[in-house]
């Protein structure tokens, strides 16, 4: 098959148009679609990779599990393994790499590089609702999903219009394309496609392919994937990115990491997960009102400061990287939206309850963001509402974008509404699923109302998030160091596989510090201080 420079782009919200090249017409479709998708909405068990020389899907010419030993060279591991906490997955990264814990596409993930930078492995543990989705499943829709985007090849003489392309990618019928006339085939070469290749740490045989595909600048780019389905709702998805010249020796590491890696006991990790939950749910029982009362009271208005420590551990050579005032009070519904004229508030906008606002600005790389949240929920917990309004732009105050988030729930019926520039607004309706589940109020409440009780233990809670635009769970380690007894740590992640944010209070639940995974701190101060130092390092306050 030709190998062909860009056509055109072709996919949701995207352009599309087609090139002759020798007597083809070849159309890439790069218009991004979530290549996991089939984990959440798709039953796909594609049939078709027409054009190749290599295996071809479902052609039989899959390799067999004995064909997949001796794929385990020598490479040198790390002494200390990762941990995916979701599925108590453990693996040893090579030794001389990085390890960081990241999220893609609202999936808790490790991120595995070398010191040299000539490839990228991830791993994820991503769910499916679909029990009957299958490792092969996923697989396929996501090689199928490549391939799509690497380039669709035509015979020219056939005379199939754009139109015509841009429909079958559309509506993600790239299965028919075997029937559709002057079809030749994709622009990608599938590498290797290896079906139920025994992986000793996982309960079910992976599927696994390796994808080149073509790169307008540079030499082709290899994708691989390796799926393992741990349970009935639970995969595992390990994921290679390199370049061709260096896809050998990626391959061999990709596969000593697979199978090096070790599931953990199902049975195990949920049993923890309950315990956490009915703990969490334990405290928010006997949670009075009174209680609520005078934690919000104490709460009062406080302003914090966000920075990345200096050498001498000083404000003046520390990085300042944001900061926000947090006001915590009992009013009225109304008061979510700031617009509201109290004296005009409707039936509904003067329901009495509890409120917390944050003003933020966060600054990252050239941006400047600021930020307004206000949260409400009522006092017997059954109802809540909030608002976020959200303003990026260059801190030279140009290229200004704004976002805003509206969510609202009634007992477990919630709606949250997003938009922003360009996006009129997307409207959701996450699920709340059995117990355990806390307002936002109370998240942000946590920390007092967990060292209120004065016991230590492991607590979980279920939280919407509006990173991850759902309800996640999210685990509190509360504990009391012996050598300071009169402060309290708080280890809190938000997701099961988030890495740690550690967070120190007095017995009172007043913050002294909270260390963010990036390294940087959370610590009070005051409008006075907080403004002298930043005005004293030319930094824009609003």
């Amino acid at each position: 098959m030709n190998r062909c420079t860009e056509a055109s782009r072709l996919g949701p919200g995207a352009g599309h148009g087609a090139d002759r090249i020798a007597g083809h017409v070849v159309v890439r479709a790069t218009g991004r679609r979530a290549v996991y998708s089939g984990l959440l909405t798709l039953s796909l068990a594609c049939g078709l990779c027409l054009g190749q020389d290599r295996t071809l899907i479902n052609s039989g010419n899959f390799a067999s599990p004995d064909q997949t030993k001796g794929l385990r060279p020598v490479v040198e591991l790390a002494s200390e393994p990762v941990r995916l906490e979701s599925v108590a997955l453990t693996l040893y990264p090579p030794a001389n790499s990085r390890v960081q814990k990241t999220t893609i596409q609202s999936q808790s993930a490790i991120e595995i590089t070398p010191d040299d930078g000539k490839w990228l492995i991830t791993v994820q543990a991503p769910r499916s609702s679909n029990l009957k989705l299958t490792a092969a499943d996923v697989a396929n829709a996501a090689l199928m999903d490549l391939l799509g985007a690497s380039g669709l090849v035509f015979d020219a003489q056939t005379g199939i219009s754009k139109e015509e392309i841009k429909n079958i990618w559309q509506s993600n019928k790239l299965s028919g394309l075997k029937d559709v006339t002057g079809f030749k085939g994709f622009n990608g070469l599938v590498q290797d496609r290896l079906k139920d290749v025994k992986v000793e740490g996982f309960p079910s045989p992976a599927e696994q392919f390796f994808l080149s595909i073509p790169n307008k600048k540079n030499e082709p780019l290899v994708r691989g994937l390796s799926v393992v389905k741990a349970g009935p709702d639970q995969f595992v998805v390990f994921e290679l990115f390199t370049e061709q010249r260096h896809f050998e020796q990626a391959r061999d590491i990709f596969n000593v990491i697979l199978h090096g890696a070790k599931l953990g006991d199902p049975t195990q990790i949920t049993r923890e997960r309950s315990a956490a939950v009915t703990s969490g749910i334990a405290v928010f029982e006997k949670l009075t009102t009174a209680d609520l009362d005078a934690i919000v009271a104490a709460s009062g208005e406080r302003w914090e400061r966000r920075f990345r420590p200096g050498p001498s551990g000083s404000p003046t050579d520390a990085e300042e990287l944001g900061y926000r005032r947090i006001k915590v009070w009992k009013g009225r519904r109304g008061e979510v939206n700031s617009k509201n004229t109290p004296g005009k508030f409707s039936t509904a906008d003067a329901q009495e309850g509890y409120l917390i606002r944050i003003d933020a600005r966060l600054l990252e790389g050239t941006d400047m963001i600021d930020s307004q949240s206000t949260f409400f929920v009522t006092p017997d917990r059954a109802e809540e509402q909030w608002y976020v309004t959200l303003g990026v732009q260059s801190k030279d105050r140009t290229n200004k974008r704004a976002y805003s988030e509206i969510g609202v729930r009634n007992g477990d019926q919630m709606s949250v509404t997003v938009a922003g520039t360009g996006n009129s607004g997307t409207t959701s309706k996450p699920k709340i699923e059995g117990a355990g589940y806390i307002s936002r109020v109370e998240s942000y409440l946590l920390p007092q109302i967990l060292i209120k009780t004065g016991l230590p233990g492991d607590f979980g809670t279920y939280v919407f998030q509006s990173d991850a635009g759902f309800i996640k769970l999210r685990r509190d380690l509360l504990r009391q160091p012996t050598e300071a007894p009169d402060s309290w740590i708080i280890e809190t992640r938000l997701s099961d596989d988030g890495p740690p944010q550690l967070s120190t209070y007095t017995n009172e639940g007043k913050l002294i510090a909270s260390k963010l995974p990036d390294g940087s701190v959370w610590e009070p101060t005051d409008i006075e201080r907080l403004s002298r130092l930043w005005r004293s390092k030319g930094l824009p306050m609003n």
